[in-house]
């Protein structure tokens, strides 16, 4: 388009302005070097614009990068792209030249023809040195109106206008700065637009931080014995193989966000599942959204599960405006860990086994032999079926050393035997609940006084598994039909159909 328009100006000698005719003639020759002289009155005058200038040429830079970026899928240095253009300014103020920046125009127009390193950049500049050199007097030719041309094309491919109507479904306050920075660039200048946008963006920013912050007054014990009791710490959580948990606390802003994505790139290989856990996550802007989004395309490119844990009201709202959580799944949108581990679970095919399933899998004994409780409870042990991974001999001492300490007896003739922490074993599958039957009662010091004619013995692999079958066992136990069963030594697939009719 350049050459055609540019050759039938010149043939035809249509009347319509060129650079030569606007701007006079492009000497074919080196600018000379000239060191300027400053005094204070004239550092005064230019000290605001040169800091503008620098502002908007960092900015400007650091975007184009971005977008180099995101069409390359490389991620640049912010510290040497600034540096080398604060160099590379100093230097060509001496021969005359205007500031310069990276240029989303140009540099997408480059990636878009194959340019992938700075050897691309390299020879753009060297082949502009050759035209102002040797084609200047051609370049003079060049019709404005064929410049526009191409300008407006390249405009509406750097525009970005799908991402600028994605903003406007962000948080007020980032429409707020965009339309008051774009508004400003169009009707005043861009000099006066970034100063302000960042002025309002700053302001913004503080308010943000001070309607989310609280103070609390505590204690560094009060801290440790918080974290010792609280029920979702990760410490307290079993997180099978192929998970791994993120967890972010406090607003999740722009800073937050890159601290995350210098995280996520040094993973050596992706999970099966990815958790990111936002339940002390108040707050989100377009950016922590962005991420959001980044991680999940990046996720689902990598064929690894996304599953958001407690998020907050504010957040859900920004990610449900945006369609996010419909991407997502809701599925994969939990209140909390506990649900976001069972959920990945699923994924994993690690379902956690119900107290009927375990109980079939443990089964019943019957005639345990014994006239003590310590008695009792090893000839349980040794009548029992156990995996291999299981060591009998540990499982008895745990037991006994657990009854030894505290009665086991719970009342109603039944007692509960198990060890003080539960067992830890590789496999869910190991979980099991086994059912025996006493030859004779004996007395356990249950709270009622009663005998004891059951005993029940769960074996769980963690925490928090234990407890939940622990609890869930104790409901049954306090329902009399239930004990009556177990009295009148039902068989296994009576109890079972007893507590899937429960």
């Amino acid at each position: 388009a350049l050459l055609a328009a540019t050759a039938a100006v010149t043939y035809f000698k249509i009347p319509v302005e060129t650079i030569g005719t606007r701007f006079g003639e492009i000497k074919a020759s080196f600018p000379t070097p000239v060191i300027p002289t400053l005094d204070y009155d004239t550092i005064k005058e230019l000290l605001f614009p040169a800091f503008t200038i620098a502002l908007l040429g960092g900015i400007e830079s650091l975007l184009s990068a971005v977008v180099a970026d995101g069409m390359t899928g490389k991620k640049h240095n912010s510290n040497t792209e600034l540096i080398a253009q604060g160099c590379g300014n100093v230097v060509s103020g001496i021969f005359g030249c205007i500031p310069a920046t990276g240029a989303i125009a140009r540099t997408a127009t480059n990636i878009k023809n194959g340019g992938k390193t700075p050897v691309s950049a390299i020879i753009h500049t060297v082949v502009i040195l050759l035209v102002v050199l040797f084609l200047g007097k051609l370049a003079a030719l060049i019709p404005l109106a064929a410049l526009s041309g191409i300008l407006i094309i390249v405009s509406y491919n750097m525009s970005e206008w799908r991402s600028f109507k994605a903003i406007l479904r962000m948080p007020k306050s980032d429409i707020a700065i965009l339309l008051t920075t774009f508004l400003l660039t169009v009707l005043v200048d861009l000099t006066i637009a970034i100063p302000m946008g960042l002025i309002i963006a700053l302001l913004l920013f503080i308010k943000r931080m001070n309607a989310v912050s609280t103070i609390s007054v505590i204690k560094d014990e009060f801290i440790e014995a918080k974290e010792i009791n609280d029920p979702l710490s990760i410490n307290s959580l079993e997180i099978p193989k192929g998970v791994e948990i993120y967890e972010i606390n406090g607003p999740f802003f722009f800073g937050v966000a890159e601290k995350f994505k210098e995280t996520m790139l040094q993973l050596e290989k992706p999970p099966i599942v990815r958790i990111l856990r936002m339940r002390h996550v108040p707050a989100i802007d377009s950016s922590g959204i962005k991420l959001i989004e980044d991680i999940f395309n990046n996720s689902k490119k990598h064929g690894t599960h996304l599953i958001l844990s407690g998020v907050n009201e504010q957040p859900m709202t920004a990610l449900k405006r945006i369609g996010l959580t419909d991407r997502i799944g809701i599925l994969n949108l939990c209140p909390n860990i506990h649900s976001a581990l069972n959920r990945a679970k699923e994924i994993l095919g690690l379902k956690e086994k119900s107290i009927i399933e375990k109980i079939n899998q443990g089964g019943i004994i019957r005639d345990i032999k014994g006239n003590n409780p310590l008695d009792v409870i090893s000839d349980f042990v040794d009548k029992m079926v156990l995996p291999q991974n299981i060591n009998s001999g540990l499982l008895k001492r745990a037991l006994i050393e657990r009854e030894e300490m505290m009665s086991t007896g719970i009342g109603s003739g039944i007692a509960i035997p198990h060890p003080r922490n539960p067992l830890t074993h590789k496999t869910i599958s190991d979980e099991f609940i086994c059912i025996g039957y006493l030859d004779n009662d004996v007395n356990f010091n249950s709270p009622d006084g009663e005998n004891v004619h059951t005993l029940i013995i769960a074996i769980s692999s963690s925490s928090r598994n234990h407890l939940e079958t622990l609890s869930k066992i104790a409901k049954f136990c306090a329902d009399k039909e239930f004990i009556s069963l177990l009295k009148n030594r039902s068989d296994l697939k009576t109890l079972i159909d007893y507590m899937e009719k429960r």
